[in-house]
């Protein structure tokens, strides 16, 4: 069984800190990189009165634009290492909760 480096990402500036340094443990661990991004407005948890207003067309939105942008990283990632990268966005308001849960669902290593 290949062991999986889960990558979580926030968007900022920090992340391109972070990549390196979990290439890094892949390539010690000859392991995979799965990077994931938690989206921490559900868009099933909105309120009829606030997807009346518009306020889930731009949560979807918001998520399109965090799918984009980890895809990129996640294709950026494996042209750069030749190693396996997966990319997901999960969606929880507890973000450490949904983290560790989808580590442990995955069987996530490292």
């Amino acid at each position: 069984m290949t062991t999986t480096v889960l990558v979580p990402l926030d968007g900022s500036d920090k992340d391109e800190r972070a990549l390196p340094a979990a290439v890094a443990l892949a390539d010690l661990a000859g392991g995979d990189l799965h990077l994931i991004r938690v989206l921490d407005t559900p868009i099933d948890s909105l309120s009829p009165r606030g997807q009346g207003l518009g306020v889930a067309d731009a949560v979807r939105e918001i998520r399109s634009d965090m799918e984009e942008s980890v895809r990129g990283i996640a294709d950026r990632l494996m042209a750069d290492t030749g190693r396996p990268v997966t990319a997901e966005i999960a969606e929880g308001f507890d973000v450490a909760r949904v983290l560790v849960n989808r580590a442990t669902e995955r069987g996530t290593e490292l």
